[in-house]
């Protein structure tokens, strides 16, 4: 097993609130669910600058990273089920998002592709959590789907692209 360093750690941080927001979600309780998520979110930035500021970037913490993406991303639209159903009226947009999200997840961690945190994966992330802040927040906007949907196309082609 690799080394455990601050970095990983905030990462298990976010495994543990992807199991946090289970509950959260099912109860319906969008305010505390939108903090977590945020919270998650912010361990998602985290980790990485902790990693390079203090120089402890291990192949056990970017692996790590990228599953702890991956269950948050795939567990996201679940979690859009309980909470605002009203996305799934665009049942085609919202099964394309759920493939390039399985896509990505299997070019990171089943086939164990490097993490490459490609700037066009950054933006992907980004927008997946303003997604859910501005459907949970405020309300679902259609568009923001179809944009969302758009932007993690683009980042699993340059992904694919990159893996070859």
């Amino acid at each position: 097993m690799g080394k455990l360093t601050l970095a990983t750690y905030v990462t298990l941080l976010r495994f543990v609130l992807v199991i946090i927001l289970y509950p959260i979600a099912w109860q319906g309780n969008r305010i505390m669910f939108l903090f977590v998520f945020v919270l998650a979110g912010l361990t998602d930035v985290i980790d990485g600058l902790l990693a390079r500021s203090r120089n402890e970037r291990t192949h056990l913490g970017a692996k790590l990273d990228s599953l702890a993406d991956y269950a948050l991303y795939l567990s996201t639209i679940v979690w859009l089920s309980w909470l605002a159903p009203e996305v799934f009226t665009e049942r085609i947009a919202l099964l394309v998002l759920a493939v390039l999200i399985v896509v990505y997840g299997l070019l990171k961690v089943v086939l164990g592709k490097p993490f490459r945190h490609l700037v066009t994966s950054k933006i992907a992330a980004v927008a997946v959590y303003a997604f859910v802040v501005i459907t949970l927040g405020w309300q679902f906007i259609p568009s923001t789907l179809y944009l969302l949907v758009f932007i993690v196309g683009v980042a699993v082609l340059r992904e694919l692209r990159g893996t070859r």
